[in-house]
């Protein structure tokens, strides 16, 4: 099972802070949280993503979108801080 978690504005859009996911095989990143999430929070968080305003972790280093996700990785989306 994958452990996604979110933090911050990002559990805000997602409305939820922690999810498990049952994996057949193992996944790119993208793909599992396309199934996760519905069409416009999934564009809202990849565009904080792109934009280096989030990052994403996978089992406690930094990946991407295109990372691959296997059974018992933990996931983390993690918003940076910003302002001035």
């Amino acid at each position: 099972m994958v452990v996604v978690k979110v933090f911050g504005y990002i559990a805000d859009i997602t409305g939820w802070d922690k999810k498990n996911v049952e994996l057949k095989s193992p996944t790119k990143l993208l793909e599992l949280l396309e199934k996760m999430l519905e069409q416009k929070k999934l564009m809202m968080i990849t565009e904080l993503i792109e934009r280096r305003q989030a990052k994403i972790m996978i089992n406690g280093m930094e990946a991407s979108l295109s990372s691959v996700v296997y059974q018992e990785d933990e996931v983390a989306l993690i918003p940076l801080p910003s302002g001035g």
